[in-house]
């Protein structure tokens, strides 16, 4: 009997421990945080001893070292992307190990928005020279879970990471597919860009040059919330009348743009899928569940101008709106289409 009391008692304090933790939690909530930054630097540092090797006059260096810092965004201007007027939070750097970098930084307020820089260096004898430099978007610091892209580029050069080489730069999220089409060169050739899991899309991506994404696997692009909190409405893809869009699920796989979010619940929408002006190619792709509750005809596709052509895959059904207003799924003037 004594040992029953002694195991209720112990189950007892154990809970009162656990409340105790939660409820201070809940009074003293969590004003800083640390961010652990992995950073896979293979492609960089492959190029780097490929470039190296025709190059007999000037040596690249060894011993990488990234270095990167994160400030305060609240004086950020995209324009002169400088760190000039920032207040620095903290830096750390860190030694690359197996072509990857383990960073901390530590004591990050949580609540503001930040902005991390970052500098990959190679020393070469008594020197040490800033080979690629870069940041990330504009963030805003959660108490936990916080996720950021970096993109790198080659300082004193146009070169930019993606590269429009015939190796497709592997994609594990949407800001960072956002990023990485951001940043391509003015005289891009078709860069491709492969969705490596389930991507959840928090904004609209413009695509304004030639642009390939593909997938290997069965993969599913879903709506998620914005910056602000809210469910994302509008367009997954609007491409441009000077952009080139192929969505390309390889090797019998599919890639689904779903109108829905994670948990497959439906989200009214203010635009479809896709809208374009330019030429747009979908291969084995899947076009589903996007409720767009706009005046822009289509709920999966708007096709304006330019070309659109469909390789195998699936457009939804039209959905009926409870007005009795109709949403078509594709929609299109002064254009071509070819399936």
């Amino acid at each position: 009997m004594s040992k029953k009391v002694f195991n209720v008692f112990s189950i007892l304090c154990f809970a009162l421990v656990l409340c105790f933790i939660g409820c201070t939690e809940l009074i003293n909530p969590k004003t800083e945080t640390d961010i652990n930054l992995n950073i896979d630097l293979s492609k960089i540092i492959k190029s780097t001893r490929n470039t190296e090797e025709t190059q007999s006059s000037v040596s690249l260096g060894e011993n990488p070292t990234i270095k990167v810092a994160i400030y305060d965004a609240k004086k950020y201007n995209a324009t002169t992307n400088s760190t000039g007027n920032l207040d620095l939070i903290t830096e750390a750097q860190a030694k690359i190990v197996n072509n990857e970098a383990k960073v901390k930084l530590n004591n990050i307020p949580v609540g503001i928005d930040a902005i991390v820089f970052a500098e990959l260096s190679f020393s070469n004898g008594n020197s040490t020279e800033v080979m690629y430099a870069g940041n990330s978007e504009v963030f805003r610091v959660e108490p936990t879970d916080n996720k950021i892209s970096l993109v790198l580029k080659k300082v004193g050069n146009s070169e930019t990471y993606p590269d429009d080489s015939n190796t497709p730069y592997d994609i594990s999220s949407w800001d960072e597919l956002k990023t990485q089409i951001n940043i391509l060169s003015d005289d891009s050739t078709k860069t491709e860009f492969k969705i490596m899991n389930n991507l959840t899309a928090t904004c609209t991506i413009t695509v304004s040059k030639p642009v390939k994404i593909t997938s290997d696997k069965n993969v599913t692009i879903t709506r998620g919330n914005s910056i602000d909190g809210a469910n994302f409405e509008g367009a997954f893809f609007r491409v441009e009348s000077a952009g080139n869009l192929e969505l390309e699920g390889k090797e019998n796989s599919t890639i689904t743009l779903d109108g829905g979010n994670a948990n497959k619940s439906p989200i009214l929408a203010t635009a479809p899928l896709i809208t374009s002006s330019g030429n747009l190619t979908l291969t084995n792709c899947t076009l589903q569940n996007n409720k767009n509750t706009s005046d822009t005809p289509g709920g999966a596709i708007n096709i304006s101008a330019g070309t659109f052509t469909m390789n195998g895959g699936i457009i939804g059904e039209e959905i009926t709106e409870s007005d009795g207003k109709q949403s078509w799924q594709y929609a299109a003037t002064d254009s071509d289409f070819s399936n």
